[in-house]
């Protein structure tokens, strides 16, 4: 297992993100003296790694985007736009490989909504075919739709003439 180079060490955050064998994992690991096997809880009662939990972090990374590379005393440093954009697409893939129509397409609104408030700009995609078409969540979309799942979510830059 190795850690994967996008990880940033986060006081809120899981303890390690590593390829395992072919896959990206989240590690979580807690402490206990009764020899409990089950996953633990966090503060607002959910499920560590869970669905919920994921969905509620994505939403508190979205009103991040105002700290992104700000001076921060907060460990890890500020806030970087590829972690939030990372951690958004991957709570769009989480959603499809759970099956889970509304949080991937709550994950492909706040995905999209970050793209344009914060990586239009930030990339200097001005005038190019990125400043019209966020071609992550169009494939991811594709890929959900694939997968079974309908896509609800509409936004101009994921135009449904190019998801099938």
């Amino acid at each position: 297992m190795t850690t994967d180079s996008r990880y940033i060490d986060r006081y809120h955050g899981p303890d390690d993100m590593v390829h395992f064998d072919t896959k990206l994992s989240e590690l979580e690991s807690k402490g206990t003296n009764t020899g409990s096997t089950s996953v633990a809880k966090n503060s607002s009662n959910e499920l560590q790694s869970s669905a919920a939990k994921n969905k509620r972090r994505a939403k508190q990374m979205q009103k991040k985007r105002k700290k992104i590379n700000k001076p921060s005393k907060r460990q890890g440093g500020p806030y970087r736009q590829e972690e939030i954009n990372f951690f958004l697409l991957s709570l769009i893939l989480q959603g499809i490989a759970i099956n889970d129509a509304n949080q991937v397409n709550e994950s492909l609104l706040l995905y999209l909504d970050f793209y344009k408030r914060v990586l239009i700009p930030a990339e200097d995609y001005w005038d190019t075919d990125e400043e019209f078409i966020a071609d992550a969540a169009v494939a991811l979309a594709n890929l959900a739709q694939h997968r079974g799942i309908k896509i609800t979510a509409e936004q101009d830059l994921m135009p449904q003439q190019l998801i099938r």
